[in-house]
């Protein structure tokens, strides 16, 4: 086993550890109820040893969820309630527990997405998406703007959707794409604003 602090190697012993099918796996607490005082911004799990190099590469990087062997990656980013998604897709959910859901989350990286080759985002603060993270059903509180558009675009820049011409105030619609982490694009009146969307 090895411990790395920033990219740099600290410490290292020999260790076993027993493999455990449907056993839930606790972050910050142990059997001696001993709790981490500090603060995880992001959580990735791999199928494989990474070295040296691509841990001090990459430690800093934005993740979308779909690199190779990556099993599990969380952000808690979701802001409200207690679970937080698997943006990889694979579904290994997770919950916080006896912990304040209203401080508990995490701003996380500024990350952008190249990628979507979308128009500088101009900020519409009327808009609202929610519940998210979602099951399947996605409601958007467009205010009272007109001649809206909603593109949805995969993570790694495919477009999923596209609809134009809304004039609800709110607009429902079912997602039914596997769980992950999307982005939805609104425009208005030459203005754009962008949300994250996880499904879980």
């Amino acid at each position: 086993m090895f411990i790395l602090v920033d990219g740099t190697l600290e410490g290292s012993a020999p260790a076993s550890f027993a493999t455990y099918d449907n056993t839930p796996l606790t972050i910050e607490n142990d059997a001696f109820n001993d709790i981490l005082i500090g603060r995880i911004e992001d959580l990735r799990f791999w199928n494989i040893a990474r070295p040296y190099s691509d841990i001090n590469q990459y430690k800093d990087s934005c993740l979308t969820g779909q690199e190779s062997n990556l099993v599990a990656f969380y952000q808690f980013e979701e802001g409200t309630g207690n679970a937080f998604a698997d943006l990889t897709g694979n579904n290994h959910y997770g919950s916080l527990i006896n912990m304040d859901t209203s401080a508990a989350w995490a701003s996380g990286l500024n990350c952008t997405y190249p990628t979507l080759s979308i128009k500088e985002v101009i900020a519409l603060d009327e808009i609202s998406i929610f519940p998210n993270p979602s099951q399947g059903i996605v409601n958007i509180d467009l205010s009272n703007l007109v001649e809206v558009s909603i593109q949805i675009f995969s993570s790694n820049g495919k477009l999923i959707c596209k609809i134009e011409n809304i004039s609800n105030k709110t607009y429902q619609f079912e997602f039914n794409e596997k769980p992950g982490v999307y982005f939805v694009v609104i425009s208005s009146n030459d203005q754009q604003q962008h949300f994250k969307l996880i499904k879980i």
